[in-house]
């Protein structure tokens, strides 16, 4: 096969996946979106701030459920039938573990992080944590193989149950608990959906080279997913500690909100940027072009979105959920822009996993959350919600992405040129469309009216800006994965090329 109809191969299987994934996602945060309004109206901000200890408690776990060994497959496109089997048993026995420790150490984490009112929930997310083994082999062949439309299948199945059954016993009183057990009835049947789609199925098995060689990659990778985990909640950790379940109910929605774009890209990323890098065979040069263009893209979309909940933060909030939730909106402004920082960085790590470098990502994330630790407590000291904000801001524009460019540049070889201009132009257009519709939503009354006036002035602005850079975008990846594949030549004239 040629290396344009590989390519023109990819790019269709690339471009698949990725609608799939912003489908999903897309589809996802909508109805979360309209869940999460009617949920803030019925549980208190104190009731949020005790679930996410809760919810915290679980992240970081299964974080690190099946030890990062489940990576492996989508990096190792050939060799499925061989390691599959000793990722599965490493998975169940792994997920199980940890979720009788998770069981077991409820009340002293609850307790540890000021909210022993959470112990019973935490016990209960140690429920779908069980299910994370066995469902990490075929999760990670729908990753592999592209198969985002499948899983779409699979995470709209779960959303369904999970929020009817927590409308219900929100309605019901429940509070906290109404919660974590939604969360586990969306587990249970993601589990069932997730096996009934997939395409491979593989019975448990053990290799020992395999087992070390995997446990080897994955060990690392798993480190720093609990690392990330870990950096993602200490901002949870620390708020509610330091300031008490209601300030941690505020932040959390101000995260949430903050989330949802970031979220959509993110999740593209991972569906998309890993197997696609993994599959680039041109050397340094072809995989700096690929991670360009990716790099275009995500800036591209997401500035618009993190520059409108920027200026718009406070009629977005007290319109949506409600005035009572009024002091989320100085906490999404700042966190906004984190969520932008995180994709890029989210991407960057995408690239180290697809070299292989899982041990270096490890140390990056390590490296962050010794940087993060001290900026965090001193910021919620000082401003509670707003100061963690600010504490993510600083931490991850100063400190993490100069370090992650400085790896890239000088283990993996990349030029720092691709890896920063296409930020610069997205950047500009954006922080000019937010100035206009900041002056325009205050020329008018009303959070409603305030945010389509808003929005309205800040895409027409965008767009005016970037739009011929938005064309050129478009041409290189069209370039990069929407070539043709060319006739195949004939035998006879292959040979007459070959003597001449």
């Amino acid at each position: 096969m040629s290396d344009t109809t590989a390519t023109s191969g990819l790019g269709r299987k690339l471009a698949g996946a990725a609608f799939w994934s912003a489908a999903n996602t897309a589809l996802l945060r909508l109805g979360q979106l309209g869940i999460s309004i009617v949920i803030a109206r019925l549980v208190a901000p104190d009731e949020f701030g005790t679930f996410v200890v809760a919810l915290v408690a679980y992240q970081i776990i299964i974080s690190v459920s099946e030890i990062g060994v489940s990576s492996a497959l989508v990096r190792e496109v050939d060799n499925a039938d061989r390691i599959a089997p000793t990722v599965a048993t490493i998975a169940i026995a792994s997920s199980s573990v940890l979720a009788l420790l998770m069981f077991l150490a409820a009340p002293a984490f609850a307790s540890a992080l000021g909210a022993p009112a959470a112990t019973d929930a935490v016990r209960v997310l140690a429920i779908p944590l069980l299910l994370a083994g066995p469902t990490a082999v075929p999760a990670a062949l729908l990753t592999r193989d592209f198969r985002q439309g499948r899983k779409m299948i699979t995470d709209v199945s779960s959303f369904v149950v999970a929020n009817g059954l927590l409308l219900v016993l929100a309605l019901q009183g429940h509070g906290v608990m109404a919660l974590a057990w939604s969360r586990v009835a969306g587990q249970v049947v993601s589990a069932i959906m997730i096996f009934i789609v997939s395409t491979h199925r593989y019975r448990p098995g053990f290799d020992r080279r395999e087992a070390r060689r995997l446990l080897r990659f994955g060990m690392p990778l798993a480190g720093a997913n609990v690392a990330g985990f870990t950096l993602n909640d200490l901002d949870f950790m620390v708020v509610g500690k330091l300031a008490g379940a209601t300030q941690l109910g505020y932040y959390n929605l101000a995260f949430t909100v903050s989330s949802w774009p970031p979220n959509i890209f993110t999740v593209i990323l991972y569906s998309v940027t890993l197997p696609a890098l993994s599959r680039v065979t041109g050397g340094v040069r072809e995989m700096v072009r690929h991670i360009s263009a990716a790099l275009s893209a995500l800036c591209s979309a997401s500035f618009p979105v993190t520059t409108a909940c920027v200026v718009l933060a406070h009629p977005l909030v007290t319109f949506v959920y409600g005035e009572r939730w009024a002091p989320a909106a100085a906490i999404l402004a700042i966190l906004a822009i984190f969520g932008s920082v995180k994709v890029i960085i989210s991407l960057f790590s995408d690239v180290l996993v697809a070299l292989g470098l899982t041990k270096r990502l490890f140390h990056l994330q390590l490296i962050w959350l010794a940087l993060l630790i001290p900026a965090m407590l001193g910021g919620v000291h000082w401003n509670d919600g707003v100061g963690a904000a600010v504490a993510h801001v600083a931490v991850a524009l100063l400190g993490v992405v100069p370090i992650y460019l400085t790896v890239l540049v000088r283990q993996a070889g990349f030029p720092l040129g691709p890896l920063v201009k296409p930020a610069v132009v997205p950047l500009l257009a954006a922080v000019v469309a937010g100035v206009a519709a900041h002056y325009a939503a205050a020329a008018v009354e009303g959070a409603l009216l305030q945010l389509a006036v808003g929005l309205a002035t800040l895409m027409v602005v965008y767009l005016l800006i970037l739009g011929r850079s938005l064309l050129r975008l478009k041409a290189e990846l069209v370039g990069l994965y929407g070539r043709r594949p060319e006739p195949a030549a004939e035998p006879a004239a292959e040979k007459e090329k070959e003597l001449l």
